[in-house]
């Protein structure tokens, strides 16, 4: 750990967030553990492919091809961002639900040197969070209890089956009982 790319390597390959760097051709370089695991493909295995091989995202809804996510990093140096129901098709065919970005890599110069994608699973958080927006804000909780796989809510106030205290019609004064 004595050089800054020896720190650099030892936190890619610990962080749980997946991430791949390519070339400014689009050539993977650099495959961490999560990827790995996320992909289907190892790092030596996906060293030389192009992203697009390794990493190809579809529609999650339509299984439709969706572009590699590096025209922007690589061509207008520019963020890229995922938008909603984007899945990667892993090695084995199963298509899974990500949240990804891209990013431009910049030389001493900051000329667009390559791109690096970073990653992450939300195939089990979609669903639940899909579900949970087609329903109005009040379906949210049961008055029955709580949702099974979810944790009672703690009382923020009175509840709206329980009455609340009718007010005196007559006024209250200092230190009297009302």
């Amino acid at each position: 750990l004595a050089s800054i790319g020896g720190v650099a390597q030892v936190t890619l390959q610990s962080i749980g967030d997946a991430v791949i760097s390519t070339d400014a051709d689009g050539i993977i370089d650099y495959l961490n553990p999560a990827a790995a695991q996320l992909t289907g493909w190892t790092a030596a295995e996906a060293a030389g492919q192009p992203l697009s091989l390794v990493f190809p995202l579809v529609h999650e809804l339509t299984g439709e091809a969706l572009p590699p996510p590096l025209r922007q990093p690589l061509e207008e140096g520019a963020a890229w961002t995922a938008h909603d129901h984007v899945a990667l098709r892993r090695r084995d065919g199963q298509a899974l639900g990500v949240q990804s970005t891209a990013n431009p890599i910049r030389d001493h110069h900051g000329q667009v040197a390559g791109a690096v994608v970073v990653f992450r699973d939300v195939s089990r958080e979609r669903p639940l969070a899909a579900h949970q927006r087609g329903r109005p804000p009040s379906a949210t909780t049961s008055r029955a209890g709580p949702r099974p796989g979810t944790l009672p809510q703690r009382s923020r106030g009175p509840s709206p089956d329980v009455p609340l205290p009718q007010a005196h019609s007559r006024a209250c004064s200092p230190g009297s009982p009302c």
